[in-house]
């Protein structure tokens, strides 16, 4: 990264890495790094440094909001045919976009028979969401999301009732436990103590 002419190496040593987008004050960014065979998104700002996101089997940031609080791009899953769409949220980790937005956001039913393969861009408040996925019919189309300024992007409101209570904990524990994607917080398709101790993060950030 080059900021007021100076340069900065922002990512440790790879085989090849890259910036793929930055706040408009340069404060933030993100790109992609490669560690063996393995890209990695990474999340890079003044305040906080470096910041790996390994997901599954390979991770790739696109693009981030102007705070730098909102990342989309896409992961990939060993033995899927295609890449999946993901977001990044501060205080709530990378999940899957589609799962997201179903869990999060009541798009259930818009999406059903569509699969999310990359979000491309994101705006600057991180409330809409471009990409280009596979429709109902299979063909590849592209898509955009407009998020309403009201809805809560809080994952620990798992009953989405507005409220952070013992109930969001009980439920996400039964999700866990039953291994629902909706438990996944990490979207790596485990269910590990990463995903709890993500969620309780999300849980103690609040909404």
């Amino acid at each position: 990264v080059i900021r007021d002419g100076v340069a900065r190496v922002v990512t440790p040593e790879a085989t090849q890495a890259g910036v793929t987008d930055l706040t408009p004050d340069g404060g933030a960014g993100v790109g992609y790094l490669q560690q063996g065979p393995t890209l990695i998104a990474f999340r890079w700002s003044d305040a906080q440094g470096l910041e790996l996101i390994p997901l599954a089997d390979g991770s790739y940031a696109r693009a981030v909001s102007a705070d730098g609080r909102v990342i989309v791009g896409d992961y990939l899953v060993f033995g899927a045919e295609r890449t999946r769409a993901v977001v990044w949220r501060e205080g709530v980790g990378a999940v899957d976009l589609r799962d997201d937005l179903i869990a999060n956001f009541g798009l259930g039913a818009a999406l059903d028979g569509w699969t999310l393969l990359t979000a491309t861009d994101v705006s600057g408040d991180g409330r809409v969401i471009v990409g280009t996925g596979l429709n109902p019919g299979g063909c590849q189309q592209a898509f955009v999301v407009r998020l309403d300024a009201g809805a809560p992007a809080c994952r620990a409101d798992v009953n989405a009732d507005g409220e952070l209570t013992f109930d969001d904990i009980a439920i996400f524990v039964g999700f866990y436990n039953a291994g629902d994607a909706r438990a996944d917080f990490n979207a790596d398709t485990e269910f590990t103590f990463d995903d709890i101790t993500l969620f309780i993060g999300a849980f103690n950030a609040g909404c």
